[in-house]
């Protein structure tokens, strides 16, 4: 507290010094010349107390910048440590995957922070009465979709990719989830896709809420994204 007090004085000292020997001896110069004569102890104490309070300010105001710039450097320095997740839904399938009606989210994640996983991922389709319900996807899934059967490999979920291995810097992941559609729907299911919502949480717990971007494709069409693997396609002739 006196440290700090005493650094203060001094900061106002120097300030003081300088004003009174720059704008006091120029405003004293100029009275004396103008008026022919010294200027009273009243008004030159007037004008030294006058530049004090200037000289506290000033001693302020560089404390004030330089405490200004430190927090703005902590608090970008913050912002750097924090992980800055987001992304967008690609595509949507809905269809069976073991006779068990299913949607088939494809996503992309990126991150423009600092490293983190991204898990606890849930779905939801506004206004169509349905709960969608995450499955664990612990082998190659396979999905009928209109007369397309699709298969994905256990690598394509993309919790796989960055729920233990933490998504860097600038660094984007590609990957699907899988939802059992529980309920009876209220809603074509194709057309409330487009409002689709993929919520999910990174290290450090914050939710992150990506959503679709433009009109998704929906059912019957084989879709294939960058980062996707369709290991198996299998194509119906029925008519």
């Amino acid at each position: 507290m006196l440290s700090d007090l005493f650094s203060f004085f001094a900061a106002m000292g120097l300030w003081w010094i300088a004003m009174m020997s720059g704008a006091g001896g120029l405003i004293v110069g100029l009275v004396e010349r103008f008026r022919g004569k010294q200027v009273r102890h009243l008004t030159f104490l007037s004008i030294s107390g006058f530049l004090m309070m200037v000289a506290c300010f000033m001693a302020w105001k560089n404390e004030h910048e330089v405490r200004v710039k430190l927090e703005g450097n902590v608090s970008a320095a913050q912002a750097a440590a924090e992980p800055k997740l987001d992304g967008k839904i690609l595509g949507i399938e809905i269809g069976k995957v073991n006779e068990i009606p299913s949607l088939i989210v494809f996503v992309r994640i990126r991150n423009l922070g600092a490293p983190s996983i991204a898990r606890d991922w849930r779905a939801y389709l506004p206004g169509c009465g349905v709960q969608l319900a995450h499955m664990a996807i612990v082998k190659p899934i396979t999905m009928r979709v209109g007369q397309n059967t699709l298969t994905y490999p256990i690598e394509d979920a993309i919790y796989e990719k960055v729920a233990e291995r933490p998504l860097q810097r600038g660094a984007e992941a590609t990957g699907m989830l899988w939802f059992r559609i529980d309920g009876t729907p209220k809603c074509d299911l194709c057309q409330s896709a487009n409002g689709a919502v993929v919520s999910f949480q990174d290290v450090s717990n914050r939710e992150c809420n990506v959503r679709t971007s433009g009109h998704l494709r929906c059912g019957g069409e084989v879709q294939h994204f960058p980062g996707m693997h369709i290991i198996d396609l299998e194509r119906s002739n029925n008519k």
